[in-house]
């Protein structure tokens, strides 16, 4: 400012104006000041944990994009955790430009989060609809996995994860995606091989010693993901069963279980970076329809589905 310019501050700024810089330039430096949002990380989920191998790589690609960007946007960016009881007083007292949504979220916490957030993505594998998502698709990789175990020949195939009984959940399509593949593959879901389980380890081990009760045993079991499965594995080790099993979301554990795990591999930090992508875009464009960037998985095959190898 030149009204509080020292003299030789002064002297710049007058070389600079005969140089015909700031006729020239002006106009370009006060335009190209940085855009500024405020975006919030909003974990949704009330069972599973942010901090969970998958939920924190995707996550990490949140942050390392915001932070890539810095150049471009100054970004005010937080992260929270909607289960907390003070989630409603924050919504009513802050104000988020826009927000990422990571987690399966109950009907009435997405309505509460249309209400005062304008622009939401979600990142994940559980599509919310009415927004933008960034997913890779739970229900094309269950599919595949479906498709992996009729091809080994296996018929009787069991499933273990969330299930249609949680009927608040707005966003959860892996028995849905179980249920679809069997029919596909001309396969019978049996109601005995299918338990409604969280995504924890422990919900895991205590799904399969209940299906586990009674006779017969499916030849393979589907788990909701590798969290799970691992509390699966330890079940069947405990009563000494020789039964494929699959996980999804190939966190780094899997591949050093015995057996080592099937799963489905996700590009779990890229979910992140590009819902960031996708936000800013929302932002800076005031586009008035949600977009859909589906990417790729990939089925991983270790020894937990190989016959030769059971």
């Amino acid at each position: 400012d030149p009204r509080f310019a020292s003299g030789t501050q002064k002297q710049i700024l007058e070389t600079a104006r005969e140089m015909g810089y700031f006729n020239q330039k002006l106009s370009t430096l006060q335009t190209t000041g940085k855009p500024t949002y405020a975006i919030a990380c909003m974990f949704t989920s009330d069972h599973e944990s942010i901090i969970s191998p998958f939920f924190s790589e995707l996550h990490k690609g949140i942050t390392m994009e915001i932070k890539r960007l810095s150049f471009r946007y100054g970004i005010t960016f937080s992260t929270i955790n909607t289960m907390e009881a003070g989630f409603p007083a924050l919504l009513e007292h802050t104000h988020f430009d826009g927000a990422v949504v990571l987690g399966r979220a109950r009907h009435a916490t997405i309505a509460m989060i249309r209400d005062h957030v304008p622009r939401l993505v979600y990142a994940g594998l559980n599509a919310i609809e009415g927004m933008d998502n960034v997913t890779s698709d739970i229900r094309e990789g269950i599919e595949a996995i479906v498709g992996h175990l009729a091809a080994q020949g296996y018929t009787k195939i069991g499933y273990i994860g969330p299930t249609p009984t949680q009927s608040d959940v707005e966003n959860e399509y892996r028995y849905q995606g179980f249920v679809e593949a069997m029919h596909a593959h001309g396969l019978a879901v049996i109601p005995a091989f299918v338990h409604d389980s969280f995504l924890h380890a422990g919900d895991g081990y205590a799904a399969a010693m209940e299906m586990l009760k009674a006779s017969p045993f499916p030849e393979a079991i589907i788990c909701g993901n590798d969290n799970l499965a691992i509390g699966v594995m330890k079940a069947l080790n405990t009563r000494h069963l020789n039964i494929a099993l699959a996980g999804y979301d190939n966190i780094p554990d899997s591949a050093y279980l015995t057996p080592s795990l099937t799963t489905v591999d996700v590009p779990k930090q890229d979910l992140g970076r590009y819902a960031v992508d996708v936000l800013l875009d929302a932002l800076e464009s005031k586009r008035n329809y949600p977009i859909v960037l589906k990417l790729p998985f990939s089925l991983v095959i270790r020894e937990s589905t190989r016959k030769a190898q059971r």
